[in-house]
Order: structure tokens, then sequence, then C-alpha cells
């Protein structure tokens, strides 16, 4: 991260990195999110890729539309059914070395490219 600010914004190179911030999120295939209705009145909404700051406050409308008895048709999300995730299992072991490949890919393209 330090190193690709610095190449971005070679003017705060010398400033030092108070805070930072790391986590999973939740990433859905098509990006958006997902509304659930496990059970009859019980609803779940999740997914959001990275976008939960702006996506939560449309989610929050949409749960409580539902709630309050607007036609699933009327609302901006889709209710789908929960479906077990293909090759979650091999996903989920596959996954925590994405970030490091990634890294190295990086680290490798600025030697190649001269950056």
């Amino acid at each position: 991260m330090k190193q690709g600010l610095k190449t971005v914004f070679p003017q705060i190179a010398d400033i030092p990195v108070e805070r930072k911030w790391a986590g999973r999120i939740a990433v859905t295939p098509e990006m958006m999110p997902h509304l659930y209705e496990p059970a009859p009145g019980i609803l779940a909404g999740l997914g959001y890729s990275g976008r939960g700051i702006a996506m939560t406050s449309v989610m929050g409308r949409t749960l409580s539309a539902k709630l309050l008895g607007a036609p699933a048709a009327d609302l901006p999300f889709p209710i789908l059914p929960v479906t077990p995730i293909p090759f979650h299992g091999i996903a989920s072991r596959l996954i925590p070395m994405a970030a490091p490949a990634m890294t190295l890919r990086d680290r490798f393209e600025s030697l190649t490219n001269g950056i």
C-alpha cells in the first residue's frame, strides 16, 4: 500500500501513514447485494462487494419496505433463494492466497516495467 501511494502521489511520500484498515468483504458473483428471505418475515441483505456504505442505505429502505408489506415485484433487489456456494470448500482455502499472490504479481510488474 505504501509503495502504491508513493507511486500515485509522490508529493506525500514522506508523510507517514497514521491509520490503516484491512478486513474481509462479501463479494457476490454479480457484484450486487443479495436480498434473502430464509423464512417468512426473516430478511437478510448482504454481499455489498465493497460498496457497503452506499448500498446499505438502499438495502435498508428495501428491507423496511418489504417488512411493511411491499410486494416483491416493487423492490429494487429480487428476493433470492439461499443456495450453497459452488466449490465453497476449495474456494475458501484458495482465496486467502489471492492477496499475497497479487502482491507478488505487482512487485514483478514493477521490476519488469521499471516502476
